[in-house]
């Protein structure tokens, strides 16, 4: 999982837990609403942050690869332009 923060959280159980299931467990939370918002597909959005990282990372590692600030534009650019699904 790309997600590799080394933080845990205590919220309303006697117990501390990894972000992660924090995070997919508030996601099981809200699904109703983002349905009924007709948004459920961008909160789902959150899975992929979650499975393969932010966008930060991709454009690192383009900027690592070319050394152009251009190219990590035009990277986002195109990810945004032609919704790309990230996978890991």
């Amino acid at each position: 999982m790309a997600l590799n923060w080394n933080c845990r959280f205590l919220i309303r159980k006697p117990e501390i837990r990894p972000l992660t299931e924090e995070i997919y467990e508030h996601l099981e939370i809200l699904a109703p609403v983002a349905k009924r918002l007709g948004s459920h597909e961008e909160l789902n959005r959150i899975k992929d942050i979650v499975e393969v990282g932010p966008s930060f990372k991709r454009q690192r590692a383009v900027f690592k690869e070319t050394g152009d600030y251009k190219e990590v534009m035009k990277a986002v650019v195109r990810e945004l332009r032609e919704n790309i699904k990230i996978t890991a």
